[in-house]
């Protein structure tokens, strides 16, 4: 069964399989033309973050680890072997076939889907597009990574422009054709749509079009600017009269003359000219006359200004001609000034660039610069050593300060302030300075170009000149001679000339009388000649001799040495192997030149036995050429003359080539110079600077344990936080928020040690109390054990006295029940007693003694401690062996019940702790709600902070039963006040009784309306009811009144109409046609 999660059995045809290096650099490139292969976005895809960590695999160290790394992926088990199949893929090429692929194929039974997706990649990550397409774009994958793709062929037709000067998006275009894939990034839609773009504007257009309302401006744009941009000089004026002719809407009417008159196409080349020609082509004669450019080439005897002038007088009467050709004249003036002074100031910035630097470095003046700035340094350590001195001290009087009690802490408080500003006092002035001091650094520096490439060129031309001069020099030198050789060389030349000429006359004259004089001449010269090639050719036949027996003699050397090499040897014989076959391969080639010449020699040889036997048959008439005059010889001498300029001009090349190299050489190596230097310098700082973060870490808990101030906000958090009932205050407010900051946790866990202390301090206390009652008790126990020892051994030897003297008793004396001990010697007793020493069997029995035994000698000292009995009955030792036993019993008993005393006693104290601790945060919780009691009578608060000048306090009432616990808990609560809460308490309270008596009436008014929730939303309603019942009072008065003022008015309006009714009677009114 195939296990591909086993490495061996995946890469069966070597276990040490790895990718060469020339292969990784080729995968390399790749990712970086990409930007990133398709099989880096597959193994993302399975978890794998990092896939150039480990692809491609350039030993089998990473192979193992990129294998690792794709069985513990995400990636289902298909997948998986899919991936594995890539990679082994790149095996095939070094085995000429598919041998290893074939045989993974057969084994993982891997489906054929996947085998052309993978070949696909392949190709693609391989740059090898036709094959990939032929793969991707199969029906029967799923196509993937489309937008990458797709950009990357979009990429590759603008790689072909440069290399094959005509751009190709065949691949892009019918990738996207075939699969039609959901493109998601805009990326990918402007390099798609640049593709369409710059094949055909037409069917770019139309795309636009299909495009979304908020991209169509976009695209419309971008269409306008591939076509001014991207197209070469034979295409763009086609290309322009396919855009000009497009069937645009109003809107995209307007787009294309905002964009190429006003908007980003402003400064493309020909968009005015575009524009020209798109009012032209769509009727607008008039308005393609308002714009001017300055392009005045003409093409084929037409021009813009030809053109305008057609189209002016085309249009006739109808266009004022003066007006126009004024704003035409000014705007080409406008457009050739400006191309003037753009021109003008790109020179000028080019030529004032060191002048410049120049200027800015001048003006920054280091040298008055760096003193100003020694001192600012110098008083920044200052502050700082004076800042580190303060805040130690500081620090100290924060920790005096904490350990004082209350009246100490209100006395000392106020220098703790003072301390406190003057500290912050110092780190103001030294922000100031520093500021001050950037600042002036800042200003200074940030008009100043960069030195460094200055500097550098003008190292680079100095060193350079250095470099060159001398050479230059020497050239100049040596071309001077050249000159001077080649003039003598022609003077030389023509004064030959001339004796050759004269020569030729005189042996025009005297030809036949010379010319056995010549053959002579020629004849003795070949002989001579003859002679020295024969005696050459016997050297150098002597000379192969010499070198055959040479080289006969090295092989019998090295075969000698070959055969006598040994273990021990291996190192000189290895040199002297490689010496010896050195100088066999000089000899070799040696002899191979002499083999050569000697054939040159032998052939020349015959040339000139061929030539002297022709010369010998010719007519001695014939006149015999001169050397001079032969062309063949001129020929070579000219040829012979070029080649040696060519060597020079070789030579002058290749020595400046090399001057060229060798700068570029020292060039690198001051570069790699200082690069090494600075990653010295920043190795060494990062060494230094390792444990940065740790300290810094530090620092911040020192500052935020040492110099926290016990802000009001940061001491309520605890207490509010330990208020929290259920999530909620009982106040309505919520409680501490989840992200407190370092201080306010710091705080917060500083009050807990606190109280933790306290409570320690306590219970070491009773320890202590208790450690040294116990070691009295000790010491007394031990004292008391010293003498029971004491009198335990005492006890032992008497009794063994007793013993003893009992077995020579008297009868009567050891009848007495083993109480009696007789003082008389064993002499006496046997004298005194009549029976001669013995015992009677009832004394024997009484006592317990057995006389048999001790007439045997059997009882001794050891029989005694065992606690054996020495007779047969029940002495004084039993008893007293019982009485220990029981007294071990008890004493186990006791030391039983100390232990679980002492247990109980331990888990009673941990409870009491607790409860102690439990308690203190009860009363805490206690004083927190009484102090918003909504039941509490709110009028008696002056009275309170009258009473008791600390207000976090509440004065309860300590008359019942548990007075004496509540005194208790409110000591301890109150000594875990921080002091600033106490001041600040201590303060109100001062400041409340400075009030005078309405203010505090007041003041205690407000305090009880805004007390509680209720109270408030009492006062509220109360507030809205006395406004309602203004309103309605006010509102009632009004009307009341208005009513009452009506009715008198109406009383005299009835009566004067009663009395106007009894003087005449009613009659209609007409119509008099006068108007009243």
């Amino acid at each position: 069964m195939f296990n591909f999660q086993n490495f061996d059995e995946v890469f069966f045809f070597d276990s040490d399989a790895c990718y060469d290096a020339a292969l990784c650099d080729t995968i390399i490139a790749n990712r970086k033309q990409l930007e990133g292969l398709l099989i880096d976005n597959v193994l993302k895809d399975g978890g794998i973050k990092r896939p150039a960590k480990y692809y491609p695999p350039k030993n089998n160290a990473d192979m193992r680890a990129l294998h690792k790394a794709i069985i513990e992926s995400t990636f289902p088990d298909q997948a998986k072997v899919s991936v594995l199949y890539y990679i082994l893929l790149h095996f095939d090429a070094s085995t000429g076939g598919r041998v290893i692929s074939t045989a993974f194929e057969e084994s993982a039974f891997l489906p054929k889907k996947y085998q052309i997706t993978m070949k696909g990649l392949l190709h693609f990550d391989q740059r090898e597009f036709k094959e990939a397409l032929e793969y991707l774009t199969h029906p029967s994958i799923t196509p993937e990574y489309t937008e990458h793709t797709l950009e990357n062929l979009v990429k590759y037709g603008v790689e072909c422009s440069r290399t094959d000067g005509r751009e190709d998006f065949t691949l892009a275009l019918t990738y996207y054709h075939s699969l039609q894939p959901v493109l998601k990034t805009l990326s990918a839609v402007e390099h798609l749509f640049s593709a369409i773009a710059r094949t055909s504007v037409t069917e770019a257009f139309y795309f636009c079009r299909g495009q979304p309302e908020h991209t169509q401006r976009h695209s419309f744009e971008m269409l306008i600017s591939v076509v001014l941009q991207n197209s070469t000089p034979e295409t763009i004026a086609d290309r322009g009269i396919e855009l000009i002719n497009l069937p645009f809407s109003k809107e995209e009417e307007s787009w294309f003359e905002e964009y190429l008159l006003r908007g980003g196409g402003h400064g493309l080349r020909k968009a005015k000219d575009i524009v020209i020609l798109r009012r032209i082509a769509t009727g607008k004669f008039e308005e393609s006359l308002e714009v001017k450019t300055a392009n005045t080439r003409t093409v084929n005897g037409l021009n813009w200004n030809t053109l305008a002038n057609g189209v002016e007088y085309g249009l006739g009467p109808r266009l004022d001609t003066n007006t126009m050709s004024t704003l035409a004249d000014a705007a080409v003036a406008e457009a050739t000034n400006t191309n003037n002074d753009d021109h003008q100031t790109s020179v000028q910035d080019g030529d004032n660039k060191f002048q410049k630097a120049i200027s800015a470095w001048r003006t920054i003046d280091l040298t008055s610069l760096i003193p100003s700035l020694d001192n600012t340094a110098s008083e920044i350590v200052q502050y700082q050593r004076d800042s580190t001195v303060q805040r130690k001290d500081l620090a100290q009087k924060t920790k005096d300060f904490r350990k004082l009690d209350d009246a100490g802490k209100l006395a000392e408080v106020k220098g703790l302030l003072k301390a406190y500003q003057t500290f912050i006092d110092l780190l103001t002035n030294h922000s100031k300075s520093t500021n001050s001091a950037f600042l002036q650094v800042y200003s200074s520096l940030s008009e100043a170009p960069d030195p460094y490439p200055l500097l550098e060129a003008s190292v680079d031309s100095l060193l350079l000149s250095e470099d060159t001069l001398p050479k230059v020099t020497q050239e100049n030198e040596h071309l001077q001679k050249s000159v001077s050789k080649l003039t003598s060389q022609l003077e030389e030349t023509e004064a030959r000339l001339e004796t050759e000429r004269s020569a030729r006359r005189t042996l025009e004259e005297g030809l036949e009388t010379k010319v056995k004089e010549v053959e002579t001449s020629w004849a003795a010269v070949l002989e001579e000649k003859k002679d020295n090639w024969e005696a050459k050719e016997k050297l150098l036949e002597d000379k192969v001799e010499t070198q055959d027996r040479l080289l006969t003699e090295i092989k019998a050397s090295y075969e000698v040495t070959q055969r006598l090499g040994q273990a021990d040897g291996d190192e000189n014989g290895a040199g002297r192997g490689h010496v010896t076959s050195a100088e066999l391969e000089m000899v070799n080639s040696d002899l191979e030149r002499t083999s050569v010449r000697l054939a040159e020699v032998e052939a020349r040889n015959e040339q000139l036995l061929v030539e002297l036997a022709q010369t010998a048959s010719q007519v001695p008439s014939q006149p015999a050429l001169n050397l001079e005059d032969d062309p063949g010889y001129m020929r070579l001498r000219s040829e012979n003359s070029s080649l040696l300029r060519k060597v020079d001009a070789a030579r002058v090349e290749k020595d400046a080539r090399k001057r060229e190299l060798d700068g570029k050489m020292r060039a690198l190596e001051r570069e790699t110079a200082l690069l090494k230097d600075e990653r010295d310098a920043l190795k060494s700082k990062v060494q230094k600077w390792s444990d940065y973060e740790d300290i810094k870490q530090e620092l911040e808990v020192l500052k935020s344990i040492e110099f926290s101030t016990g802000d009001d906000d940061e001491l309520d958090v605890p207490e509010s936080a330990a208020n929290v009932t259920d999530g909620k205050v009982e106040n309505g407010s919520s409680g501490r928020p989840k992200g407190d900051t370092l201080e306010q946790l710091l705080l917060a866990r500083n009050k807990k040690l606190s109280d933790e202390l306290t409570i320690l301090r306590v219970s070491h206390q009773d320890l202590q109390n208790r450690l040294q009652a116990m070691q009295e008790e000790l010491s007394k126990t031990n004292g008391e054990l010293e003498r029971a020892q004491h009198l335990n051994a005492t006890l032992e030897n008497d009794l063994a006295n007793v013993q003893q003297e009992t077995a020579n008793a008297y009868p009567s004396g050891a009848s007495v029940a083993g109480t009696y001990v007789s003082r008389y010697p064993q002499s006496s007793a046997n004298v005194m007693g009549g029976r001669k020493g013995r015992i009677s069997p009832t004394s024997s029995i009484i006592s317990g003694f057995d006389p048999r035994s001790a007439s045997l000698g059997t009882t001794s000292l050891e029989a005694l401690r065992s606690g054996e009995p020495v007779g047969g009955g029940s002495g004084i030792l039993p008893m007293i062996t019982a009485q220990r036993d029981r007294f071990k019993k008890r004493n186990a008993q006791l030391e039983n019940e100390l232990s679980e005393t002492h247990r109980t006693v331990s888990s009673l104290r941990q409870e009491i702790a607790s409860l102690q601790k439990d308690n203190l945060n009860l009363y805490e919780k206690t004083r927190y709600v009484s102090t918003y009691n909504r039941g509490a009578p709110t009028a008696s608060s002056a009275s309170s902070y009258a009473s008791n000048p600390n207000p976090s306090t509440v004065q309860m009432s300590s008359s019942t039963s548990s007075g004496l616990a509540l005194d208790r808990y409110r000591s301890a609560y109150e000594s875990n006040i921080s002091p600033f809460a106490a001041f600040r308490g201590r303060e109100s309270a001062r400041a409340y009784k400075r009030m005078s008596l309405p203010e505090r009436v007041v003041f205690s008014i407000t305090r009880m309306v805004l007390a509680t929730r209720s109270s408030r939303n009492l006062f509220a309603g109360y507030c809205v009811a006395l406004h309602v019942l203004v309103f309605f009072s006010l509102y009632y008065t009004m009307t009341g009144t208005a009513t009452a003022a009506a009715g008198p008015l109406a009383a005299k309006v009835a009566g004067e109409a009663s009395k106007a009714g009894k003087d005449t009677d009613w009659h209609q009114e007409g119509f008099s046609g006068k108007g009243s």
